[in-house]
């Protein structure tokens, strides 16, 4: 899996403002979430920027698994209300290595 955009500021991913299903930091839910398993090989997200957009306290912008190579290249993540409950998680199981 590739998920890949014109550069940082150029292409951007972002979360509505106070969004259904994203507001309770004890909930948390990912805008991107990449397959898993243990043969995801080779996911990568790069040259783009996600924004949490304000009032999106259980917002996780990047949930990522890769297996034997895979990446996050180049990629901003920010938020407008500087809140959101994690900018890249990488905790679910089969998590490998990555370039």
């Amino acid at each position: 899996m590739m998920l890949m955009g014109q550069g940082k500021g150029e292409t951007i991913i972002k979360l509505k403002n106070n969004s259904p299903g994203f507001g309770d930091i004890n909930i948390p839910k990912a805008i991107i979430k990449t397959p898993a398993g243990i043969h995801e090989f080779h996911n990568y997200v790069r040259d783009l920027t996600i924004r949490i957009g304000s009032g999106n306290a259980g917002t996780i912008a990047l949930d990522f698994v890769t297996n034997n190579s895979g990446g996050i290249i180049n990629v901003a993540i920010q938020s407008e209300d500087g809140k959101g409950n994690t900018a890249i998680s990488m905790t679910r199981e089969y998590q490998g290595l990555a370039c």
